[in-house]
């Protein structure tokens, strides 16, 4: 089957960056001693960037996947000469201002030297996308990941402040790009910009590209909105500590759905038939994923200090806080293709911006309580409009999503009980029984799907 093949080459690199990742930043906390100021100083570049990122190439990556077509060579050719202009010009245009308005230079030229290498990735991997290309896919993920540890830990030995994170950041993303672009592995070639091409895109994709871009914009600034409080309400050491146990948990997630999410957009819109049967997966994911994050929750008061040291410790609660947010992200993100693929994206804008409202309002109430419950309410705030996001990711799709959505507000609270420091919090560990026993009797169906699997793929 090519979903499962397609997702299993996303899933192995993903698999290789994770491990990676869980040695990478202990390395240069246990050996090299940067301190958690340093990470929380990175991760503000980084986020400020991201938003950026989210408007500077107007959803034209979202646009061109979408298109329930397949692209030629020459449009190929059209689109990313286009993307390239479009998403440098914007992007650096937007940094400058933002440097000129904060008054720090120093953030243009760490965001210039992030930025325009970051255009280059981006357009590389959504035409891999495209092509459905995702064994070179997971190669460029793998050399991206790889190349971002060994620059850093070369950079770090001499450089030990964000500089040198900035620095190892870019080369990953120009190592990554330029392997697949000079070993001409994709096929990809520029053309002199055809005004032409690029109005009857936009024109044709003027929906997407509206409501997209103002929904990617309030999404990225939403979903980093504890990056920007946290630095107000608190300082840069507890930063430090959200940016470490964000970054450790997003790494789960690249294991667990990015592989997905980066796979099931191209077969969504090119396929009805398609599209219904990774409906259909739901609540196998759902289950499947519940194990992994749970282990990484319970778990986190003993690895984290025997990864970093005890002076770290804060780590391990803040990602028990996090982790039934990111575990409802993990599951649920890569259905709301369906806003992109049934041109719905003015939906999704209109929730970003009720989900934004809510989580400023949760984290100013929160503060007055610490940076703990400020983010608890953070969480359940993020969990709840997910819900409402696969609620209407199913209506799209017209799938019928009440027993899907019963189970997953389960499995949700069960993940919330881990965060006590009670005899409470083992009763998350239930669901994993109940998942253990419904294979363990069905074992001889789940034998069944393998096998057709299997023969699909030979």
């Amino acid at each position: 089957m090519g979903i499962v093949r397609d997702a299993g080459y996303v899933l192995v690199s993903n698999i290789i960056t994770i491990a990676v990742t869980f040695l990478y930043y202990p390395l240069l906390v246990k050996f090299y001693g940067f301190p958690s100021e340093v990470f929380g100083s990175f991760q503000y570049i980084q986020s400020t960037l991201g938003v950026i990122a989210s408007f500077s190439v107007i959803a034209m990556d979202s646009a061109y996947v979408s298109e329930r077509k397949a692209h030629s060579e020459q449009e190929r050719a059209k689109f990313a000469t286009w993307f390239l202009l479009i998403g440098i010009i914007i992007k650096t245009s937007s940094i400058l201002s933002w440097a000129f308005l904060i008054k720090d230079i120093s953030f243009a030229m760490l965001g210039l030297i992030i930025g325009i290498p970051q255009v280059f990735s981006i357009m590389v991997q959504l035409i891999l996308r495209d092509q459905k290309e995702f064994k070179l896919l997971s190669t460029v993920i793998i050399l991206q990941s790889a190349a971002n540890v060994a620059t850093g830990l070369i950079i770090g030995f001499f450089v030990r402040n964000e500089v040198s994170l900035v620095l190892a950041s870019s080369t990953s993303f120009l190592v990554s790009s330029g392997y697949v672009i000079l070993k001409g592995k994709m096929g990809l070639r520029f053309s002199k910009p055809d005004r032409s091409f690029i109005r009857s895109f936009l024109r044709a994709n003027s929906n997407l590209v509206i409501f997209q871009t103002g929904s990617s914009v309030l999404n990225t600034f939403s979903f980093n909105l504890p990056v920007f409080m946290l630095r107000v309400l608190f300082d840069d050491v507890i930063l430090g500590f959200y940016s470490l146990a964000y970054r450790l948990i997003l790494a789960v997630n690249r294991v667990m759905s990015q592989a997905l999410a980066q796979t099931f957009l191209p077969y969504f819109s090119k396929s009805r038939d398609d599209e219904l049967r990774i409906f259909g997966w739901f609540p196998m994911l759902a289950l499947g994923f519940y194990p992994v994050y749970l282990l990484v929750s319970l778990f986190s008061g003993w690895y984290i200090p025997l990864l970093f040291t005890q002076e770290f410790g804060e780590v391990g609660k803040i990602i028990r806080i996090l982790i039934p947010w990111q575990y409802t992200v993990a599951v649920i993100s890569p259905y709301t293709s369906s806003f992109m693929v049934h041109k719905k994206a003015n939906m999704g804008l209109w929730i970003n911006i009720l989900l934004l409202g809510a989580r400023i309002g949760s984290l100013i109430l929160g503060a007055s309580f610490g940076h703990r419950i400020a983010l608890i309410l953070f969480s359940m705030i993020s969990t709840l409009f997910f819900n409402i996001m696969m609620i209407y990711s199913f209506k799209y799709a017209v799938v019928r999503c009440s027993r899907d959505l019963s189970m997953m507000i389960l499995l949700q609270i069960s993940m919330y009980l881990a965060v006590l420091d009670n005899i409470f919090r083992w009763i998350s560990i239930l669901p994993c029984l109940i998942l253990i026993y419904s294979v363990f009797s069905k074992r001889d169906s789940f034998k069944q799907v393998m096998m057709s699997i299997k023969r699909r793929r030979t």
